[in-house]
């Protein structure tokens, strides 16, 4: 069965376009994971943050409570 030149052009046609619609779908993929993994490293560096804020709100209400903590003591040892 031969198909005829016209339809081996629309089919050559089609397959052009289904090529490029991967190409761009292999981009959007790779900007994807290219933000997914921003996100992530975002997402670590936030969560030290919050732990050295609880850490030195720790320190503070230590250092609020009376006759807990001798704050020049505190204070040498946090200058060093």
């Amino acid at each position: 069965m031969a198909i005829s030149d016209e339809t081996k052009e629309q089919l050559i046609s089609k397959l052009a376009e289904l090529r490029q619609q991967i190409s761009k779908l292999e981009q959007s993929e790779t900007g994807r994971k290219q933000v997914e993994e921003e996100l992530q490293k975002r997402t670590y560096d936030l969560g030290k943050q919050v732990k050295e804020l609880n850490c030195l709100y720790g320190i503070l209400r230590l250092v609020e409570k009376p006759g807990i903590i001798d704050k020049k003591s505190l204070f040498d040892g946090i200058s060093i």
